[in-house]
């Protein structure tokens, strides 16, 4: 049986393959588009089908595991170590891969949302084909709106959330893989309730 070193780095590990492999994706992503005409570096020029938009939902939901995994470290670490001393018997890879697994269920539906807003963005011709905004009033507006959205009470609640691990394990605590499950998306969507309007 590990040690609990043993199941630390474990976990490590998991989180380690799982960001590189996001990563890996989207520098392999970027350079494949810096390659291509910007013209047909996404179907900017025509009204894009299904599998544009799932390939649009792919794509945000890997830059989110790639960006926001790392910042969830620290809780899935603390976690996985409760889960351990709280099961001497049993390992806590099980629980511990649900709650990350319910956390990116939660950024994997924002990436959703993302990708409609985006759709609906290229319909309205709102973005360039390089994916930038057409609009300076557009732009401006996003930039203040998440500027506004900092110092709201949602904003400070979420992050008052996601800045205290140990406090939302001791009051949001559910055994099992099943309540990992139900903590990984409890935790996700107060850091999505802390992001969104930054993305």
């Amino acid at each position: 049986m590990l040690t609990v070193r043993g199941d630390r780095g474990a976990v490590i590990v998991m989180l380690a393959a799982l960001v590189g492999a996001s990563w890996g994706y989207l520098v392999y992503l970027s350079r494949e588009m810096a390659l291509m005409d910007p013209m047909l570096a996404m179907p900017m020029a025509r009204t894009w089908s299904v599998t544009d938009l799932l390939l649009l939902w792919l794509m945000w939901s890997i830059m989110m595991v790639a960006m926001m995994l790392p910042s969830a470290a620290p809780m899935i670490l603390l976690f996985a170590s409760i889960q351990r001393s709280r099961r001497e018997q049993a390992r806590p890879y099980v629980p511990t891969g649900f709650f990350i697994g319910g956390y990116i269920l939660v950024w994997g539906m924002y990436s959703i949302l993302a990708a409609m807003v985006q759709w609906g963005m290229h319909e309205a011709a709102l973005l360039s084909p390089g994916m930038v905004s057409t609009s300076a009033i557009l732009g401006g507006s996003l930039l203040v709106g998440a500027g506004l959205f900092q110092f709201t009470p949602l904003k400070d609640a979420c992050l008052s959330t996601c800045r205290s691990p140990v406090n939302f394990l001791s009051t949001q605590w559910r055994e099992g893989a099943r309540g990992g499950w139900a903590m990984g998306i409890r935790h996700g969507a107060y850091c999505v309730g802390c992001c969104w309007m930054l993305m």
